[in-house]
């Protein structure tokens, strides 16, 4: 599940003021790349491309070879929808990874791991990273985080817990949804051990399975395992600061002033509470709180 090299080299020119082109003769893939598909995908079909992708980095990995780019546009098909490897331009040697990475920012933001963002040492483990950002794009239809400049998105890389996909979709069954967030730990160590054992947890996932079901927890239960995995602490103090508005305390005196015509001030300073915590997606609870208080 490489793409393969048939010949490399340069095309000397003709013009004695041009210098030699270079040139690479690769296997045609007449099914294009993922990257044109449209996302997402369905489930079977994602299961499909995953172990294909996981094969073909448990061989460069069983040959020292770190891809540093594992993206959509690097997996190519071949006309029967296998997908292989493509595009090493970024790939580095295990042995050589210290001398060619620290200090050094390369790859593809959406798709790039913390250790990587970082300048510092890439592993298997930092190529199963950029997996899981692609796995989670087929089953959700976009990268785990996204943001209005490279800047931004790689702080979340760095800094934020990805929302596990079954918030997003109903097509992720829980094995899958597990596999996907243990690719995505920030913490290489807390990453499957190779290639190999992704692929072993692909096959046991049941693609007729649906998503965990969120339905009955509560709106702020919902932000706080969802929409802000990992700041349940903010959750509390918003919860708690909530509470207060709600019962006449927090600057606000009486609760008919929450019912009339300082309940839009309340919900500007909620709002500002949830930028201030780096919300991931915004979450519409202004008519579930709004019948609390009516």
């Amino acid at each position: 599940n490489i793409v393969t090299i048939h010949d490399v080299g340069d095309n000397a020119s003709s013009d004695p003021g041009q210098s030699a082109q270079p040139y690479i003769v690769s296997q045609y893939m007449a099914g294009g790349d993922v990257e044109h598909m449209d996302f997402p995908l369905p489930i079977e079909r994602t299961l499909e491309l995953a172990k294909d992708i996981s094969r073909g980095l448990e061989h460069a990995h069983s040959n020292g070879v770190v891809h540093r780019d594992l993206k959509p546009g690097n997996v190519w098909l071949a006309e029967d929808g296998t997908a292989s490897l493509g595009d090493f331009g970024l790939a580095v040697a295990v042995e050589r990874s210290r001398l060619t990475m620290v200090g050094m920012l390369v790859g593809t933001v959406a798709y790039m791991p913390p250790e990587q963002a970082l300048g510092g040492e890439v592993t298997p483990q930092s190529d199963l990273y950029s997996f899981g950002c692609l796995l989670y794009e087929l089953v959700t239809g976009k990268p785990p985080f996204v943001g209005d400049d490279p800047t931004a998105v790689i702080s979340q890389h760095i800094n934020t817990s990805p929302v596990a996909p079954s918030w997003q979709t109903e097509d992720c069954p829980p094995d899958l949804e597990e596999l996907i967030m243990r690719l995505l730990a920030k913490d290489p160590g807390e990453r499957p051990d190779s290639a190999s054992a992704a692929l072993e947890a692909l096959e046991r996932v049941d693609a007729t399975e649906k998503s965990a079901s969120h339905s009955d927890s509560n709106v702020l239960d919902r932000l706080a395992r969802g929409v802000f995995v990992g700041r349940e602490q903010e959750m509390d103090r918003l919860r708690q600061a909530l509470d207060n508005t709600f019962s006449g305390r927090g600057g606000y005196r009486k609760l008919n002033a929450i019912r009339t015509r300082r309940l839009p001030k309340v919900w500007l300073h909620v709002a500002l509470s949830l930028l201030a915590m780096n919300a991931t997606a915004v979450v519409n609870v202004y008519g579930d709180v709004r019948k609390c208080v009516a």
